[in-house]
């Protein structure tokens, strides 16, 4: 099927009403009288003639649908002449073919009555310009204008013709109903679009070349198809069909008339003839299928142009709407389902400074920040198209000019019959305006808020100096509410003394607003409220300028420093004295030290210093609690304060630390007595958390000038003094001297060593061999740090082991110690060393740092050795320090496989509680008795008392320091397990180690490169091999 023609292509539809239509009353009503019977006389004629039969009537008819037409476009009042017109142009075409007077009033006089009806219907609906698009009522039209005027003529004429003449009615009335019929329907559309245009606009229409080119084909169609192929109005439609499908409704109307009017004429001229047939009504039959031919065709134009019509309307509408979304006083846009941009509103491309090319088929994303388009391809987009709509997505745009804009997307997809989504329709709130009011705003109240929140009264006022803002501080200091003093004078509110006059004084915030520059007040001002109440103030006067420069008023800010001063009295105290015993600190005692040093220069004589250190003080925290400690020190303050003079100083500097400055001293033994007066009065038991305590205390003294002469000497060299009665057996005094000076350089140099040493590590680790005493095979070593200064100088562990543990170096030698041990088990593993067992000393300090559980498993764990061929020796310290601690401590290490050896054991408190509490493995006998083990019964008892005790709580046991044959002997006798000393070997590098282990002493251990211990070698060795198994 043709496609229709686009309806933009006319610039008027042919249904749409012309700006100027003819008047109907251009001609005069004569002049349109006689070209009316003219007309009709024609008309007439040409169907009597073409379709005229002997003792039949006309079979096509025209003239009364042009008739009607002539009197519907004039007025109705002429309608009387016109339709005489139309009698007189009939009776004169009958008369002049037909020559019968009786049979042309006969005529006339039906058709004039067709006339009459036909144009009082087309009357009715000449203003109705929709009527031409609406296939429904046009076939209405046809029915009112054309049928029943038809049968009414058809009806009154068969009946006059009946009675004037021999033609009976049954012959008549059919033929003429045909005829009326088949001409005024084929002249209606016609007719109703002259009727609702103008020929003017009918001849627009049909002088174009497509619609000349459709009547010139169904005219040829029209003229070969009846005399060339059977059923030929079958193919007459067709012609018809693509007329209205293309050219419209006048260009079908004028075809279909064309056709009607030609396929008549054949008939007339007789080419085209009705089969024979017996029937009465053949001549109907014949004729009728011109109805057929030609309206179908015609309500498919009226369809057509029903549908260029909405199509018009919908373009018209789609062209406003687009003319409203480009000109519309909002942000928007439409984009496909890939985020391309269709179309956007002007105010779009004005807010972002973008121009149509620039930005048309682009993802709306790109004109996006990074964040932004990220979230909006990530999560709004899936989300829009799963829920077909979004509001209020928070979004930013930038500009061409790279401004940022803040906005809010919403939108909603269009989606076609499929239910897919095509486009998009959102609208963007640009909220960068209405944000910045909301961060004003924002401030505006924080900023309220945070005045009404701080401790000083605020007081803002107009460049009048009348108060516009005062918050609760000032309300409060000045005694009245906020809402009377506003727009009130600021110094009728504000009154402000002279502290010692109490005189007014000049208001700094008037002197603000004349200068524009701030000013302030006396230190001591007073601000009177209304009730009277005199406050001191401190206070800041500040203009306002807004951001042309120009003054808009001032603030004050003050507050009362009442408060202020006594904590400012309180907070100097505190900066000079300690918060628990309320006694001097460090920073006074310096001061006071410095004044009497220059004080002694200056008027002669001298003083000491003398540090204090509580002894066991950590006992007492640990034991009893912080609590109980900082009551102690409390006592210890105000008996020391007790023993002072009104020229002496007593300072806490920390801790359990005291430092006293004791003026006017003339020799070491006035010091010397004070040093016993505060020992004895320390020694005083004391009642601290509901125990009796007794306590000591070390002390060390330096005099100036003779142990220093500034601050920094005199406190060091006491210092080093009272260090040296710690080291002395505590509770004691001591004199600094030089000596001590050089000793405390050298440990302190040593110390730094050590921390270098460890670093580089300087340490390695010796091992001495393990014998069992049964039959004098080496089960293992004992590992024992050495310090390798240099390639020729290596010291033993005597000789830094005190230094680190005072320091607290011990914690990392320990743990590089037990690295090299453990890396060098592994090796002797690997080398296939039969090693029973090697011992690691763990210091009292190493044992309860935090974490060293975990580190000495990690160690296991890190280098692949059997936890149970590892033993820790610590000890009775370790135990005793925190008992709950450390039984979990040694609960984790024996869950984990290794063994515990108790050192030194004998030496110490050696509480058999202890043994019964802690799992320990082993029991090491301290060296000091085996060396006295010949030297009476009682020692011998001793030793086989601990042995025996061992085997009775299953226990092994070690001597340890082993030099003769003769203590060798006998402690196997006693039954102790194994034996270590200088009688086997010294203690050796690992290389020369490895060569010990899993052989028997000594006839099968290479001779040790450090020289035997004293005692007969050969007599041992031939007990042990012979108590040999």
């Amino acid at each position: 099927m043709p496609t229709p023609p686009d309806p933009d292509a006319y610039a008027v539809s042919e249904l749409e009403p012309e700006s100027f239509r003819p008047a109907a009353g251009r001609y005069s009503l004569w002049s349109a009288a006689l070209l009316g019977a003219l007309l009709y006389a024609l008309l007439a004629a040409m169907s009597i003639a073409m379709s005229r039969l002997p003792g039949s009537v006309a079979t096509l008819w025209f003239a009364n649908m042009a008739g009607a037409l002539l009197v519907a476009r004039r007025p109705s009042n002429e309608a009387w002449v016109l339709l005489l017109a139309v009698l007189l142009g009939n009776l004169g075409a009958n008369l002049l073919l037909v020559e019968d007077w009786h049979a042309s009033v006969a005529f006339a006089l039906p058709n004039l009555i067709e006339v009459a009806l036909t144009a009082q219907a087309l009357r009715r609906v000449k203003s109705d310009i929709d009527l031409l698009s609406s296939p429904a009522r046009l076939l209405l039209i046809l029915l009112n204008a054309g049928l029943l005027p038809a049968l009414v003529g058809a009806t009154l004429g068969a009946a006059m013709l009946a009675g004037s003449t021999q033609a009976s009615f049954a012959y008549v009335w059919p033929r003429w109903l045909e005829g009326s019929l088949i001409g005024a329907i084929s002249m209606l559309p016609l007719a109703l679009f002259v009727l609702m245009h103008s020929l003017r606009a009918l001849w627009r229409q049909l002088c174009t070349l497509e619609n000349a080119s459709l009547l010139l084909l169904s005219a040829a169609v029209a003229l070969v198809v009846p005399v060339s192929v059977p059923f030929p109005f079958v193919y007459i439609t067709l012609p018809l069909a693509l007329a209205a499908l293309r050219g419209g409704f006048a260009v079908t109307a004028s075809a279909s008339l064309l056709v009607s009017v030609l396929t008549g004429a054949q008939i007339g001229l007789g080419l085209l003839i009705p089969p024979p047939t017996t029937l009465h009504w053949e001549h109907v039959l014949f004729y009728l299928p011109i109805l057929a031919v030609v309206v179908p065709p015609t309500l498919l134009a009226s369809a057509m142009e029903g549908y260029r019509r909405s199509l018009r309307e919908l373009r018209s509408s789609e062209r406003r709407l687009r003319t409203l979304y480009s000109h519309t006083p909002a942000l928007m846009m439409s984009f496909l389902p890939d985020g391309r941009l269709l179309s956007v509103s002007d105010l779009w491309l004005h807010k972002l400074g973008r121009s149509g090319p620039e930005v048309l088929g682009q993802p709306f994303t790109d004109f996006m920040p990074a964040e932004s388009a990220q979230h909006i391809q990530a999560h709004v987009l899936p989300d829009l198209l799963q829920r077909g709509q979004c509001q209020d997505v928070a979004c930013r745009w930038v500009t061409g000019r790279g401004e940022l804009i803040e906005a809010r997307l919403s939108a909603v997809w269009e989606r076609n019959a499929r239910g897919q989504a095509t486009r998009a329709l959102a609208v963007i709130e640009d909220v960068t305006e209405n944000q910045r009011l909301a961060h004003f705003a924002a401030q505006r109240e924080f900023i309220e808020v945070t005045l009404h929140s701080i401790g000083d009264g605020v007081v803002a006022c107009d460049p009048e100096g009348r108060i516009q803002y005062l918050n609760p501080v000032a309300e409060a200091l000045l005694g009245v509410q906020r809402q009377s003093a506003l727009g009130h004078a600021f110094d009728q509110t504000l009154v402000l003394l002279d502290p010692e006059t109490r005189l007014r004084i000049d208001n700094p915030v008037l002197r603000c607003l004349r200068t524009g520059r701030g000013s302030g007040l006396p230190r001591e001002a007073l601000l009177r409220s209304l009730s009277g109440q005199q406050h001191p103030i401190q206070h800041a006067v500040s203009p306002i300028f807004d951001p042309h420069g120009q003054l808009r008023g001032a603030v004050m800010v003050f507050q009362d420093v009442r408060e202020a001063r006594a904590l400012e009295q309180r907070m100097a105290h505190l900066a000079h004295h300690d918060a628990l015993t309320d006694l001097p600190n460090r920073v006074l005692l310096q001061d006071r030290i410095q004044q009497a040093c220059e004080r002694s220069r200056r008027e002669g004589g001298g003083f000491g210093v003398m540090f204090l250190d509580l002894d066991h003080f950590k006992h007492v925290n640990d034991s009893l609690g912080h609590a109980a400690g900082d009551e102690l020190l409390r006592e210890m303050a105000r008996r020391l304060k007790a023993t002072l003079r009104t020229c002496d100083t007593i300072c806490r500097l920390g801790g359990d630390e005291f430092v006293m400055l004791i003026g006017d001293v003339q020799s070491p033994q006035d010091l010397g007595a004070v040093a016993e007066k505060v020992l004895s009065e320390v020694a005083r038991p004391c009642l601290i958390a509901g125990r009796d305590m007794n306590m000591s205390v070390s002390l060390g003294l330096a005099l100036f000038p003779a142990d220093g002469e500034n601050v920094e000497l005199l406190m060091k060299h006491a210092d080093t003094a009272m260090y040296r009665a710690k080291r002395e057996g505590r509770n004691r005094y001591h004199f600094f001297s030089r000596a001590l000076d050089e000793a405390a350089t050298v440990r302190l140099q040593l110390e730094q060593d050590i921390r270098r040493g460890i670093a580089a590590r300087e340490f390695i680790v010796h091992y001495q061999p393990l014998v069992r005493a049964l039959d004098g095979a080496v089960i293992g070593a004992e590992a024992l740090v050495r310090w390798r200064r240099s390639p020729d100088e290596c010291w033993g562990p005597g000789q830094f082991i005190p230094v680190a543990e005072e320091s607290g170096l011990i914690v990392p030698l320990g743990e590089l110690v037990l690295e090299q041990a453990c890396a060098q088990l592994r090796q002797w593993q690997d080398q296939g060393r039969p090693v029973q067992r090697l011992c690691v000393n763990v210091s009292p300090l190493q044992f309860a740092a935090p974490g060293f559980v975990e580190q000495v498993l990690a160690q296991a764990r890190d280098h692949r050795i059997n936890p149970s061929l590892l033993e820790l020796e610590i000890t009775e310290a370790s135990l005793m320090s925190h008992p709950e601690q450390t039984r979990e401590a040694l609960r984790q290490l024996k869950q984990a496989g290794m063994k515990v050896s108790l050192d030194d054991f004998g030496t110490g408190y050696s509480s058999l509680s202890y043994l019964r509490q802690f799992p320990v493995d082993t029991l090491k006998v301290d060296r000091s008795f085996v060396a006295e083990l010949h030297q009476g019964e009682g020692h011998q008892q001793l030793v086989a008392a601990i042995v025996a005790m061992a085997a009775t709580l299953k226990l092994h046991v070690v001597a340890e320091g082993v030099e003769t044959q003769a203590q060798a002997a006998h402690l196997a006798d006693m039954g102790c397990d194994t034996l270590q000393g200088f009688l086997f070997a010294r203690a050796m590098p690992a290389t020369e180690m490895a060569a010990w282990l899993g052989q028997r002493w000594p006839t099968e251990t290479p001779t040790p490169q450090s020289e035997l211990g004293p005692g007969s070698g050969p007599a041992l060795q031939h007990q042990l091999a012979a108590d040999a198994p």
